[in-house]
């Protein structure tokens, strides 16, 4: 594809997304590195634990009403 591209001249472009600041990607990847540390065990636990969610636990968040804008 990088080959393609070059042959063809195509400029790089980036485009930025409008959430990239607000992201808490870094946070959450280094709070997963606190908790697992050297354990691999751990860190596949967390995320297969993410599979098996017990939703009677959850909590209940009422619908919105529809009305003319908001349908």
């Amino acid at each position: 594809m990088r080959e393609y591209s070059r042959i063809r001249q195509f400029v790089l472009e980036k485009e930025a997304c409008p959430h990239e600041d607000v992201t808490k990607r870094k946070e959450t990847a280094g709070l997963v590195e606190r908790v697992a540390g050297d354990d691999s065990r751990i860190r596949t636990n967390l995320f297969r634990s993410m599979s098996n969610v017990q939703t009677e636990y959850l909590p209940i968040i009422p619908e919105k009403k529809s009305n003319f804008f908001n349908p």
